[in-house]
């Protein structure tokens, strides 16, 4: 599916990227081992962090900076790692989902980097990502409806679907016994040479734990579109 990014978004934060995966999988419960990889990440990274310290992680800080320069406040729209990190080290457990959201909220807590992962059938392109006009909501997963005006918005030919916040529940990666098409975002203000290294360690997850036999990766820029 094309994915591109608005010159509306670039003109902002001309370091906006994304990393996209594109795979085929169950989504099941995740397994014992999965869900102590989670664990021992998250404990880990409780231990080592204060809410200070997270706010100034190289990704989350970049997004922070690209929130307040698209005029959305950071502290009022916090993005899905930094969120996840600051409940972790308060001491809160995140909530385990299935295998495939499990491990986007792995890679999110390890790197800083926000990741949205969606259902492919539920989309229709070609995908934008851009910010959201004022007056934009969607219902996002686990909540009503929310205010996505100003925030880096994905868009499919339907409408909006997903941000580096909250996603909605129409691309929503749920279970079934049947294998899905999917795909994972990783979002970057930061620019796009982290992002191979992710594709990496994402696509071995994936493998190792929940037996996908082939993930395409891509990197887009203001470019473009690059393979890694």
């Amino acid at each position: 599916m094309e994915i591109t990014i608005a010159p509306e978004l670039t003109q902002v934060v001309p370091q906006a990227s994304l990393l996209v995966l594109d795979y085929q999988a169950e989504v099941t419960f995740s397994s014992p081992a999965l869900q102590a990889k989670f664990t021992k990440l998250g404990a880990k990274q409780a231990a080592r962090l204060d809410l200070p310290a997270i706010a100034q992680m190289p990704q989350i800080a970049a997004t922070r900076a690209a929130y307040r320069a698209l005029g959305k406040a950071p502290a009022s729209y916090r993005n899905a790692a930094e969120a996840m990190l600051r409940r972790l080290v308060k001491g809160q457990e995140l909530d385990q989902i299935n295998n495939v959201i499990e491990i986007n909220n792995l890679m999110s807590i390890f790197s800083g980097f926000s990741i949205g992962s969606y259902n492919l059938a539920a989309l229709s392109g070609p995908i934008t990502w851009r910010p959201a006009p004022e007056g934009t909501t969607y219902a996002g997963i686990g909540k009503g409806q929310i205010n996505i005006a100003a925030l880096p918005t994905l868009f499919d030919a339907v409408g909006p679907f997903g941000n580096p916040t909250s996603d909605s529940r129409r691309a929503a990666v749920n279970f079934s016994t049947a294998i899905q098409p999917l795909m994972s975002v990783v979002y970057s203000f930061s620019g796009a040479e982290p992002l191979p290294a992710m594709a990496t360690i994402y696509a071995r997850l994936l493998r190792e734990n929940i037996g996908v036999t082939s993930v395409k990766a891509r990197v887009i820029t203001a470019a473009g579109s690059t393979p890694v």
